[in-house]
């Protein structure tokens, strides 16, 4: 499985991304990702990581092989979520503010 991180630098400085990144067998990680990047990026991933990055209804469903959309932040008006909805087969919420860096809402596809 492919994934890819879209903004690891908005996450700040020194964030460990290993637990996530030893989780597949490929990652493409991104300092940032520019509007007319995003289309070529998450076209071929598996999973996607965003915490800016606005993934709209065009973008998921150019997602093929999309099976699972996290957002590392708070929030999730960058998401169009009832396309994310319509993919996916389970929705995960996990709220409230958290100690660590955890993805406020996670989609998985089938």
């Amino acid at each position: 499985m492919n994934g890819v991180i879209l903004d690891a630098e908005s996450l700040g400085p020194g964030v460990n991304l290993g637990p996530i990144t030893d989780q597949l067998d490929h990652w493409s990680t991104f300092t940032h990702t520019l509007k007319d990047e995003i289309l070529d990026r998450v076209g071929r991933a598996d999973v996607v990581l965003t915490n800016k990055v606005a993934l709209t209804r065009d973008l998921i469903d150019h997602a093929k092989h999309l099976k699972h959309i996290s957002v590392m932040a708070t929030g999730t008006n960058n998401i169009d979520l009832a396309a994310a909805t319509e993919k996916a087969n389970k929705r995960i919420w996990i709220s409230g503010m958290l100690p660590c860096r955890m993805p406020s809402q996670t989609y998985n596809a089938g």
